[in-house]
């Protein structure tokens, strides 16, 4: 039984209500309740299948400057946090806090991209029953035949991996748009070269109803409530 209690600064971390370090000002300062009552001490134990934690209003306030954004990666750009890396996120979005992203794009591809500091709400909208809906506007070398797109609508195999089916709409000779609710590794790049068509330029558009409009590549701007409020629908 000993082994289910966890320290409360812990737990607000794994609640994904705040760091360690937020965790214990916030606890200390009286903003903290474990089963309706305040707690103030960081290292007091609880049990996270027992116990109700949960913030004050004045805690959710003190928590309003977490960071939300919609960015739009450019292409050479690799979806790591190292510093070391010239050409990664950590060296084109100028936040010194820890970020996480929902949907990661290979360095070739471009788009549309949603960050944060709040781990719960990376988490809530990037699993796979969530199914939220990511659209590509996808460029090809060959020209576009309905055959090629009529096999990748109807959820094709890959590697064994049988994939759901998608929305494909051809927009030019040479370009098509898709839009998928599962994220396979390279999986539109896979798709085209499976029906024969070699992608010479993806970009993500939309990201469920959050698109790149006002964005252009290497720019970010915070999301507003109500598109916070949109995606963890």
């Amino acid at each position: 039984m000993e082994a289910s209690l966890v320290r409360l600064n812990k737990a607000l971390k794994e609640l994904g209500l705040a760091s360690r370090r937020e965790g214990d000002e916030l606890i200390r300062a009286g903003y903290v309740t474990v089963n309706g009552r305040v707690v103030t001490e960081p290292w007091h134990r609880v049990d996270l299948s027992k116990d109700n934690v949960s913030l004050t209003s004045g805690g959710e306030e003190r928590l309003h400057d977490r960071i939300y954004i919609a960015f739009y990666k450019p292409v050479g750009i690799t979806c790591t946090f190292s510093q070391d890396e010239g050409d990664s996120l950590s060296n084109v979005l100028p936040f010194n806090r820890k970020l996480s992203y929902a949907g990661r794009l290979d360095k070739e591809s471009e788009g549309l991209m949603i960050l944060s500091d709040d781990g719960r709400f990376v988490a809530f909208i990037s699993a796979p029953e969530r199914e939220k809906e990511k659209e590509y506007e996808v460029k090809v070398e060959e020209n576009v035949h309905e055959g090629a797109l009529d096999k990748m609508r109807r959820g094709m195999t890959l590697k064994g991996q049988q994939l759901k089916e998608t929305n494909v709409t051809k927009r030019g000779p040479h370009s098509f748009s898709i839009i998928l609710t599962e994220g396979k590794n390279r999986q539109i790049r896979r798709m085209a070269s499976k029906v024969g068509l070699t992608v010479t330029g993806l970009k993500r558009v939309r990201i469920g109803g959050i698109t790149l409009k006002g964005l252009s590549p290497g720019s970010w701007r915070e999301l507003t409530e109500k598109e916070i409020a949109l995606l963890l629908q």
